[in-house]
């Protein structure tokens, strides 16, 4: 629920979600229990902001976020429970560079 967000926080939040997943993931993996997405390391405060904030909102989600030293990539892992694919699949802008699942 967006009002996990503090309202004054929410503009901002949106705007970057709609860059991340729009314009910034690199890759797309479906997982079985949710999706994977890549993204360039100097993402990565970008990225823990947004789960920041986004574990308030979806108090559901399970987020694993890893760092590989091979590729210096960044993992972002959304997990939850049955339903989670056509959730996030809602909720999240189309991936403008990924691969598809």
């Amino acid at each position: 629920m967006p009002g996990g967000i503090p309202a004054a926080e929410r503009p901002a939040h949106f705007e970057l979600l709609k860059r991340l997943f729009g314009s910034e993931a690199r890759e797309r993996r479906e997982d079985p229990d949710g999706y994977a997405f890549r993204f360039d390391a100097d993402l990565w405060l970008d990225v823990a902001r947004w789960i920041d904030n986004e574990r308030h909102c979806c108090p559901f989600l399970r987020f694993d976020l890893e760092l590989h030293a091979a590729d210096g990539g960044i993992w972002v892992r959304l997990r939850g429970p049955a339903g989670v694919h056509a959730f996030l699949e809602a909720e999240l802008p189309p991936l403008a560079t990924a691969t598809p699942a």
